[in-house]
């Protein structure tokens, strides 16, 4: 199984910080994972058994709602 999760970290008046992770507790390497959201994606790449994955990137706080849609 694969799983995606969607972090809040920071806020302030103008921007968010948001954090993407994924997982792998498969018993197979999973290829080519891919997420998106309206205004932002991110290639993975692969990931390992029982491997873990995040990346943190920062948006404009009057553009979060596009990114509640990963």
């Amino acid at each position: 199984m694969i799983s995606f999760t969607q972090n809040l970290i920071s806020i302030d008046k103008t921007k968010a910080n948001i954090c993407w992770i994924v997982e792998n507790h498969s018993p197979n390497v999973i290829k080519d994972v891919n997420a998106y959201s309206d205004i932002f994606s991110y290639s993975f790449g692969d990931i390992g058994i029982e491997s873990i994955k995040s990346i943190t990137f920062t948006i404009q706080l009057s553009k979060t709602e596009l990114i509640g849609k990963a």
